[in-house]
């Protein structure tokens, strides 16, 4: 019986061979449409999903409130995680990253003995804490997450610019020269090399160096106050079991009690905010943010748009 419906329905197919084949490629353009847009909402809504904890792992993001209205931002000020940590139990574990914003590319200069230098100019670059790795997971081919930025002059490298510098040689121990306007100029050692994972992060870096080391490093040191310099992104890691917004809901306190001189001085306000790392992507509007953000709205009539398909 089944056999005999194939061939009917083969026979009708030869009958109208125009209009079966009309058919037919709009089916397939249609369906291949339709799956393409699935595989984009699924890339889009797993960003961040890969961090072993990423249910207690929070963005800490300014609101600036003057005259005119509110302006916010995902930066903050390098003070901010220190002095959070020493005020709240509830947080267990600080880190921060800031990406080398005055330099559109940075120079990346391995010494060859007795051979030509190998130069590259390259982009994706952030100076980091030692704890970064204990936040975001990346996945290492050379050295170790748990020690890669542990000492100062660290650099840990994407390892495609690892098998640009040094081919097939092993990266681990080599010592990269790092020009950068951001953070000035230094010799570095390489404690890693990642991979890229298979899950998309708001994270989009080649290259991590540490921060405890470099010009930006003094710079602020010697910047004491928490009202400006708000140039980078902090992260908190929650103790398993905290109310993320019983803990926001203390940040005013925490404003008044370590930037209230500093904000009437500059004549603005501010608001300390929290954002979950797997909200970053699609469910904030706080602007400049490591990467630009995702569009939940976009999402939708995209799903749309597969839907009719």
């Amino acid at each position: 019986m089944t056999i005999n419906h194939i061939k009917i329905a083969w026979r009708n197919l030869l009958k109208s061979k125009m209009f079966s084949t009309i058919n037919i490629v709009g089916l397939a353009a249609g369906l291949s449409c339709c799956m393409l847009i699935c595989l984009y909402i699924r890339d889009e809504c797993s960003y961040d999903t890969q961090h072993p904890d990423v249910e207690q792992l929070y963005q800490v993001n300014t609101v600036f409130v003057n005259s005119d209205g509110e302006k916010k931002t995902a930066a903050s000020s390098p003070h901010l995680a220190a002095a959070l940590r020493q005020e709240y139990a509830e947080i267990a574990s600080t880190t921060r990253l800031t990406g080398l914003f005055v330099d559109d590319k940075t120079l990346l200069r391995h010494r060859v003995a007795g051979g030509a230098d190998r130069i590259f100019y390259e982009t994706g670059g952030y100076l980091v804490d030692s704890t970064f790795f204990d936040f975001f997971q990346y996945d290492f081919v050379e050295g170790s997450a748990q020690s890669a930025l542990q000492s100062g002059m660290s650099i840990v490298l994407s390892e495609e610019i690892a098998h640009k510098m040094f081919g097939s040689d092993r990266a681990l121990g080599k010592v990269v020269e790092v020009e950068s306007n951001t953070n000035d100029k230094g010799n570095y050692t390489v404690t890693g090399v990642f991979k890229p994972g298979r899950v998309p992060t708001h994270i989009d870096a080649r290259f991590f160096m540490s921060f405890a080391s470099g010009g930006l490093e003094a710079y602020t040191q010697s910047q004491t106050g928490m009202a400006g310099n708000n140039f980078m992104f902090t992260y908190l890691k929650l103790l398993p079991g905290t109310d993320a917004q019983a803990l926001e809901a203390k940040m005013p306190a925490f404003v008044e009690k370590y930037m209230r001189k500093d904000l009437q001085a500059a004549g603005f306000d501010k608001k300390q905010v929290l954002t979950a790392v797997r909200d970053i992507h699609l469910r904030t509007d706080m602007t400049h943010n490591v990467t630009p953000n995702g569009s939940m709205t976009y999402l939708y009539i995209l799903a749309s748009i597969a839907f009719f398909t």
